[in-house]
């Protein structure tokens, strides 16, 4: 008989079987990979690149009903992404939500544009633009309200604010890490310099309408994530809620509805999009050592400073930015922020943003404490791929994060200043400003 009393297994015998754990699990999983990857190349690439193609239809769009046209084909696209991953029940049961409420939110789209198209008798961005600026005042407040909503929900949704928000954390986990990143980065970046041209440019004249209600928008966004975040134990679902406080700050940025603050949220827009690059360049190098696949909870990275203390203190720097902590890049684009809602007149609001800003960080402080203190031998054992380009790409974002970003203030800042002008300058008919 085995006699289960005499098997002692110690801290130190464990880590002499990790090298030839990860030597099995490696070829293993690298044959599976390979093989994953073939599918890949069908399931990925085709709606990668129809989502590439659209996205500069929708940016180049000049019509309203164009881009919704472009709309669609992103949408399309994203849903294919979501549904075509690696776990096929989970992710199609996310398409399908994904689909479901992005249908209501299209159905919505093309409400608006027939409202606005009864309205103006045309579509045209400059067109549009004109006419709402000589009749809003005669046309009845309904129908502004009404056309201007349903652009506002659609909106909502696309960025995954408050109230449109729920589907995000859902999506976000049965989706593939690597089309996590592109939901989170690409797509709300996309979004974002759409919609920058819509209420800034054709929208304009109506601010009085969409203006506080960017307010509210950004007063609950904040407040689901920041209350929302807590308890989280997943990876995709923190950096869900994450996101949507994060968005927060851009929208109290447009709410203040003049140039500068679109500048602001223009910036503040780039600096978390390098931050979440550096992020998740992070997670696409971490691997489980004894399933060879991405991370999952928050209780995974609790062996990594042992394994990869250079991925480590890199998330160490990330996770600081996010929090606000100075000084880094998060804090200042967080102050600016905050300047110009003050010079807004938006005192109250700042003092009860900077209130909930510290519950939230309460809770990446927490992320760091099982990074670095909580140690946990039967934990997932962690591994970094060993990819200089990587490496080097992550280097470059490092010092975008810390050193260039205070060092070269102006340049973010040119370059935020001059997609604001071409968020609200007609750039089809060849208005060129010099800044």
């Amino acid at each position: 008989m085995w006699d289960n009393s005499k098997i002692r297994v110690t801290a130190f015998d464990f880590e002499q079987l990790l090298p030839s754990f990860n030597t099995h699990f490696s070829r293993s999983n690298t044959k599976n990979s390979i093989l994953h990857s073939n599918n890949l190349l069908a399931d990925i690439f085709i709606p990668l690149v129809f989502f590439i193609l659209f996205s500069f239809f929708l940016l180049s769009a000049f019509d309203l009903f164009s881009a919704y046209l472009a709309l669609e084909g992103v949408s399309l696209a994203l849903y294919t992404l979501t549904a075509n991953t690696y776990n096929k029940r989970v992710s199609i049961e996310a398409a399908i939500k994904y689909f479901v409420f992005g249908g209501v939110s299209n159905g919505l789209l093309i409400f608006g544009n027939s409202i606005f198209f009864g309205v103006c008798g045309t579509l045209n961005y400059l067109n549009v633009n004109y006419i709402l600026s000589i009749l809003s005042i005669n046309i009845s407040s309904i129908t502004l309200y009404l056309g201007i909503i349903c652009f506002l929900i659609v909106f909502w949704f696309k960025i995954a604010a408050f109230p449109c928000y729920m589907w995000s954390p859902d999506v976000y986990e049965g989706t593939w890490l690597p089309i996590t990143a592109i939901l989170i980065i690409v797509v709300k970046l996309l979004y974002f310099l759409f919609f920058f041209k819509i209420f800034y440019y054709v929208f304009f004249s109506l601010s009085y309408v969409w203006q506080p209600l960017f307010l509210l928008s950004s007063l609950g966004s904040l407040i689901v994530g920041s209350f929302g975040i807590i308890g989280q134990n997943r990876i995709k679902r923190f950096m869900a809620y994450s996101s949507i406080n994060h968005i927060s700050f851009i929208l109290l940025g447009m709410s203040c509805a003049n140039l500068s603050s679109l500048t602001v949220s223009i910036l503040y827009l780039l600096v978390y999009s390098f931050t979440l690059l550096f992020f998740f360049g992070i997670l696409l190098r971490l691997r489980c050592m004894i399933t060879g696949r991405f991370l999952i909870y928050l209780s995974d990275f609790a062996n990594l400073p042992k394994f990869s203390p250079i991925s480590a203190n890199m998330l160490l720097i990330v996770l600081f930015s996010m929090g606000g902590i100075p000084p880094l890049a998060g804090f200042f684009i967080k102050l600016y922020v905050y300047i110009e809602a003050i010079s807004s007149g938006l005192h109250i609001f700042v003092i009860v943003s900077l209130i909930i800003t510290i519950v939230s960080m309460f809770y990446y402080l927490f992320f760091l404490k099982s990074l670095f203190f909580d140690k946990n031998l039967w934990s997932k054992l962690v591994y970094a791929q060993s990819s200089h380009n990587l490496l080097y790409a992550l280097f470059l974002l490092f010092c975008t994060l810390i050193i260039f970003f205070i060092f070269s203030y102006t340049f973010f800042f040119d370059i935020s200043k001059k997609l604001a002008f071409c968020a609200i300058m007609p750039i089809k008919y060849g208005l060129i400003i010099k800044i």
